[in-house]
């Protein structure tokens, strides 16, 4: 018999694992514009060495608020 219907009430705890998902198999189509978000990432998870050069510009800065007045501390 064909298996017609998966849930998660069907999966075994630890069923799935990193090491039985292919590299580069999760990419950003099968990401939900919404899925992560900051509270979802470990303070420790992105470091320095992660982000490429000019990746982070004047522009996506947010500048000029009632608070800073447009100054970068």
């Amino acid at each position: 018999m064909a298996i017609t219907k998966i849930s998660t009430a069907s999966i075994e705890d630890d069923a799935i694992t990193s090491a039985k998902i292919p590299a580069n198999a999760v990419g950003t189509s099968e990401i939900a514009a919404d899925a992560v978000t900051s509270t979802q990432i470990d303070d420790t998870t992105i470091v320095a060495g992660d982000i490429a050069d000019a990746t982070i510009t004047l522009a996506k800065l947010e500048h000029g608020t009632s608070s800073n007045d447009g100054k970068f501390l």
